[in-house]
């Protein structure tokens, strides 16, 4: 029987990917725009769709609304790319996601 890992254990995977593979920042663009539309698993993140959903993540600086970057916009297209990519190579992403090297 497999068990559902909790949201906590999710979170911590995605912020796991954050620091390790992506080699972001605490107060990296992504971070605050996950936080602000509560995307807190790499599941979230993985079923964005396209430019539209990614392109409307966004955080509050103070009052002002931001829109993540580019340079982040890029890193959830390549984790989408990857993600997809070993699943179809039969060589997939662990759930826990630490079997990726920064590298890869």
């Amino acid at each position: 029987m497999v068990i559902p890992p909790s949201q906590q254990v999710k979170e911590d995977i995605l912020i796991w990917i954050f620091k390790e593979i992506l080699a972001l920042e605490d107060n990296s663009n992504l971070y605050k725009a996950c936080e602000n539309d509560g995307i807190t698993s790499m599941e979230a993140l993985l079923c964005l769709n396209g430019t539209e959903e990614i392109d409307d993540l966004t955080y509050f600086d103070g009052t002002n609304k931001v829109k993540i970057n580019n340079y982040d916009q890029g890193n959830i297209h390549a984790l989408q790319h990857l993600w997809f990519n070993r699943a179809l190579t039969l060589d997939p992403i662990a759930r826990d996601w630490r079997n990726l090297s920064k590298e890869q």
